[in-house]
């Protein structure tokens, strides 16, 4: 399952970075500190410096921009679209904001939309990474991964090393079920970050696939450890687990699947599985009490017949007696 990761590539994350961009020299101070407060994970004051700086100018371009950037980081997805359009409306070429707009319509699975955008950015920058990223990506998700090795593959032209390409990259080939390919792939982008979720994720499933379901644990107990709500890892342990016999560990992870995301198809699915289960097992446990009744009564039967016989033969044996005194 192909899910999108909130980092944003286009993102600003150092002062030095942000100063490069500046275009209003006016308000270089309160840009450096929201840059500090972006660096750290701090999006909440970084905003308000950005409101700052627009209540008196705005305008402000690289203002705008930085808003965009932490209102996505905060999840506030409309609003985000909202103040890249504005920006948009300044300046129609703008890179920024168009891959803003591209990226967030991304995550809320507006795909055709988001691949408008990137093709923007694509008309203005053929190499723009990010654009590459995003068209790539969104076409991942419409079910389009010849197309996007085509995009994936001219973003890793020109950096070999990018890990998401490689993962992006490693994502469409398995869905083409070039499974060979996809796991070097895989393989590559974890040699460069060993932590890389996406990619130990894609990974496990090709493991599912060939039945390596201990190896396919592994890798979701890696991601795990290191993303402990991880729903792809915990949907795919319980599944793992399930395919192993082992229901009653199964159930564990599930409550925590429950916890963190229990409207999610896949989550909605195991339920499903593990209910069946459930089903069965008490199914079981009334046959087995079942045939245990039946059993003893069984033996109760044979009991009172072999008695009956005993009785008789006793019976007998007292009226021979009586005939013989």
């Amino acid at each position: 399952m192909l899910s999108v990761v909130l980092v944003l590539p286009f993102l600003l994350t150092t002062v030095s970075a942000q100063l490069e961009t500046v275009e209003n020299k006016e308000n270089t101070d309160e840009l450096i500190e929201a840059a500090s407060y972006i660096e750290e994970k701090k999006y909440n004051l970084a905003l308000r410096e950005y409101n700052m700086i627009l209540q008196t100018e705005s305008e402000n371009i690289d203002a705008l921009i930085g808003k965009g950037d932490v209102l996505v980081y905060l999840n506030r997805f409309n609003d985000a679209i909202e103040t890249y359009s504005h920006v948009l409306e300044i300046d129609s070429q703008n890179i920024g904001a168009l891959n803003g707009n591209g990226y967030v319509l991304e995550i809320l699975q507006k795909y055709e939309e988001s691949i408008s955008y990137s093709d923007s950015v694509l008309e203005i920058q053929p190499n723009n990474i990010d654009a590459l990223n995003n068209k790539a990506t969104a076409l991942n998700n419409i079910n389009k991964p010849l197309d996007a090795l085509v995009y994936w593959d001219e973003l890793l032209k020109l950096q070999p090393n990018d890990v998401d390409g490689l993962d992006g990259k490693a994502d469409s080939l398995r869905t083409l079920k070039r499974l060979d390919e996809s796991l070097e792939t895989y393989n590559q982008v974890l040699e460069l970050d060993p932590n890389h979720v996406g990619a130990l994720n894609g990974m496990a499933m090709i493991l599912m696939t060939q039945s390596k379901y201990v190896k396919a644990l592994e890798n979701y107990d890696k991601i795990l450890e290191i993303e402990p709500d991880n729903v792809d890892a915990l949907s795919g342990k319980t599944s793992m687990l399930l395919k192993l016999g082992k229901i009653d560990e199964a159930s564990i992870i599930f409550e925590k699947l429950m916890e963190v995301d229990p409207t999610n198809t896949q989550t909605l699915n195991l339920k499903k599985s593990l209910d069946d289960i459930s089903i069965h097992r008490s199914l079981d446990v009334v046959i087995i009490i079942s045939l245990v009744a039946s059993a003893a009564s069984i033996i109760s039967i044979v009991w009172d017949y072999v008695r009956r016989n005993e009785l008789k033969n006793l019976e007998k044996k007292l009226r021979l007696l009586e005939e013989k005194s």
